[in-house]
């Protein structure tokens, strides 16, 4: 860069006041949703809902999962001081039997050098009371990021670890059974990002897609999440807005709340590591804040594969401790340019985790347009959606990040607007239109929310002239 300053991490969470509502900072200082039996492992602990029981920490609610080369670091609690239990399996074959002392918090280290299969069911917990999660052995890695058509389509915005109203969304509409496994046969669920920060259950809910994820595509459908802006400031250490609960379970675990999720070495934070910035569905493109012209130059591929890169240096967890920044950033040898790429490309104000233009944009020319009427003075809103449109070959684009009261058809059919201000509470349900003479159908959107019948509210990527 020349004579340009350097950016330092300070410079940085300068620019960020430029993002919006809530951007990177100096961290704070501090270091399947299914009932168990008796008779066996079933899955996650139901916490009952609110302070009627208080959360559970027991299952899936505690469950830490390491992974470094051919062993496994297995982290769980139990709420009262008890013996721990752990087995593996895979293919029906016991891999290992560990007991661990009476106490609340349990660890076991598992060796897998005699293991060649890519998958292994752990069970843990307490004598009468196990649970159960599969776990993936194989680092993912170069996740699709383009999508056929499906029949049918739903999208949600932010989760924000909502676990109890997410599932509830999703039983509603069919996409779950009475188990909490995959009832959407075929179907499509996207979900835009923002799984972590804010809500009380992030851990469940995350091993809860981890599970849903292979079960839809078992069954023929897929789960499809991407990345988030509040995924990427637990991967850059900043906690201001992980709720207590998720922290008390580090404490418990002896980590700090990033390494829970740390993206070379935890299965969770590889799983979520993998994810794409952006994927194509049919002729839809989703997104987690937006995207523009730039980023459709880029294309969807080299997104993917720089985010894959980024998030797993050890550069990421440093971005905000400026000592541990400038040491890691000389030691990788990286100039003004490479930290400034990273920067723009996950923390910019035009990147699509953070901007809100497009939202933004429609809410300003609705509250200044005569009667409340959105002006209609272009089809795709405005030059630079449209270049967006058109680079990507999509025919409408989906976001969230930017709060709404309920989801918005905006811009003339050309955007979806889902960032709901009360997490987890609707969805969108899509379905192709019938084509007309340009071959261009559109998608009829059905608004899904928890304890109403689905609504009608418009066209979305309809075919409106060019």
């Amino acid at each position: 860069m020349g004579s340009d300053p350097v950016i330092t991490p300070a410079a940085l969470a300068v620019l960020a006041t430029a993002v919006g509502v809530e951007g990177p900072a100096n961290p704070r200082q501090s270091e399947p949703l299914h009932r168990a039996t008796d008779s066996g492992p079933v899955g996650m602990l139901h916490p009952g809902r609110g302070a009627e029981r208080g959360y559970s920490l027991e299952g899936e609610y505690g469950l830490y999962v390491g992974i470094n080369g051919n062993s496994l670091d297995v982290r769980w609690i139990t709420e009262a001081p008890r013996p721990g239990v752990l087995r593996v399996w895979a293919d029906g074959e016991l891999l290992a039997d560990v007991a661990t002392q009476a106490g609340t918090a349990h660890a076991a280290t598992v060796d897998l050098t005699r293991f060649g299969g890519d998958r292994v069911l752990l069970e843990y917990g307490r004598p009468g009371q196990l649970y159960q999660t599969a776990i993936r052995t194989v680092d993912p890695w170069n996740n699709p990021v383009e999508f056929p058509a499906p029949d049918e389509l739903y999208v949600v915005g932010d989760l924000h670890g909502q676990l109890d109203r997410f599932t509830e969304l999703l039983s509603g509409a069919g996409l779950i059974d009475e188990n909490l496994s995959w009832a959407g046969g075929q179907a499509t669920l996207a979900l835009l990002g923002d799984m972590m920060d804010r809500g009380p259950d992030v851990t469940p809910l995350l091993w809860f897609l981890y599970r849903l994820e292979e079960e839809a595509e078992q069954a023929g459908g897929s789960v499809l999440p991407i990345l988030g802006n509040h995924e990427l400031l637990v991967f850059a250490n900043d906690l201001r807005y992980v709720e207590s609960r998720e922290i008390l379970v580090s404490d418990i675990h002896g980590l700090g709340y990033a390494e829970m999720f740390e993206p070379r070495s935890t299965v969770l934070g590889r799983w979520i590591a993998s994810l794409p910035p952006l994927v194509r569905v049919g002729d839809l493109l989703l997104a987690h804040g937006g995207a523009g012209p730039e980023h459709a130059a880029a294309g969807l591929v080299a997104l993917r594969d720089s985010m894959a890169v980024f998030l797993r240096e050890p550069l990421m967890r440093t971005w905000f401790d400026t000592d541990a920044f400038t040491a890691e950033r000389a030691l990788r040898g990286l100039d003004d340019a490479a930290i400034l790429r990273r920067w723009r490309t996950m923390f910019g104000e035009t990147s699509v985790f953070w901007t809100r233009e497009l939202v933004t944009e429609w809410a300003r020319r609705h509250e200044t347009s005569a009667g409340g009427a959105v002006p209609t003075e272009a089809s795709y809103g405005s030059a630079p959606l449209r270049g967006t449109l058109l680079g990507f070959g999509a025919e409408a684009l989906i976001v969230a990040h930017t709060p709404v009261e309920m989801p918005q058809i905006i811009h003339n059919g050309r955007v979806a607007a889902l960032g709901l201000a009360h997490a987890a509470s609707a969805m969108l349900r899509l379905v192709p239109g019938e084509r007309d003479q340009t071959g261009r159908a559109g998608w009829k959107a059905e608004l899904v929310r928890i304890g109403h019948p689905p609504r009608p509210i418009g066209i979305l990527g309809a075919a409106l002239p060019r």
